[in-house]
């Protein structure tokens, strides 16, 4: 489990801003989720669920940067966010994973 949460952390860690829909959001997640992952379904519609619902849009768009790995979305994102949402961020990454295998 230790190794997909450092998968999902380095998804998220940079990437190209698909929009901020939620749609998209989740749909990129979800997608990204079972691409780079390989949860079950459950827990990819619950890591979407949760970072359209938990995050705020420019969080929303740093997340998609990094899972995406687009290293210039993902500097342009920081640069729109507080070091406090960038580490919320990135704690929300690494738990997510194990929350939703948990539930």
């Amino acid at each position: 489990m230790r190794h997909r949460t450092f998968a999902f952390a380095a998804l998220c860690a940079a990437a190209l801003f698909v929009g901020s829909a939620a749609a998209d959001v989740g749909d990129t997640l979800r997608e990204q989720c079972h691409v780079q992952l390989n949860l079950p379904d459950s827990a990819c519609d619950c890591i979407a669920e949760r970072g359209t619902s938990e995050l705020s849009p420019q969080q929303q768009e740093l997340l998609v940067a990094m899972v995406l790995k687009d290293q210039q979305a993902s500097a342009a994102a920081r640069a729109d966010l507080t070091t406090a949402e960038i580490t919320e961020t990135g704690v929300w990454m690494a738990n997510a994973p194990q929350q939703c295998m948990a539930q």
